[in-house]
């Protein structure tokens, strides 16, 4: 392998690609790679991939669906304030809540199972703010 020529068409390459992260489109590899797959990469690692034969540039087309597609699935996966919410297990275990501290800041506590067993906020039978008081 002439590495001189390798770098050049990396660099060539590298050059030709207008946007810091780009969409490549796998090619199916000797090695187990898979074709057709769609990744948004940075251009780097998109010119590296187009050199080495493992991928190809996608259209400006392919390109916009599949980052509305992403963009659509990461939205659709999160709420409207983009946080997931965590509720209450079935069958009456124990669920895992937040609840603000009177500074604003959050706090996680682990609700007590019906028969009493565990929680994060409790140490041999005193809760943790009974034992922040004890300190």
């Amino acid at each position: 392998m002439d590495l001189r020529a390798y770098y050049r068409k990396l660099r060539s390459i590298e050059a030709e690609l207008r946007e810091d992260s780009v969409v490549i489109i796998s090619r199916e590899t000797t090695d187990g790679g898979r074709a057709g797959v769609k990744s948004d990469v940075p251009r780097a690692l998109g010119a590296r991939l187009m050199v080495d034969e493992k991928a190809d540039l996608a259209t400006p087309e392919e390109a916009a669906e599949f980052r509305a597609e992403v963009e659509g699935k990461w939205k659709g996966g999160h709420g409207a304030t983009g946080w997931v919410v965590n509720e209450a297990l079935p069958a009456g275990r124990g669920s895992v809540t937040s609840t603000p501290l009177p500074d604003g800041r959050g706090s996680v506590t682990n609700a007590l199972l019906p028969d009493g067993r565990g929680s994060v906020g409790e140490i041999d039978g005193a809760t943790a703010n009974e034992m922040d008081e004890k300190s």
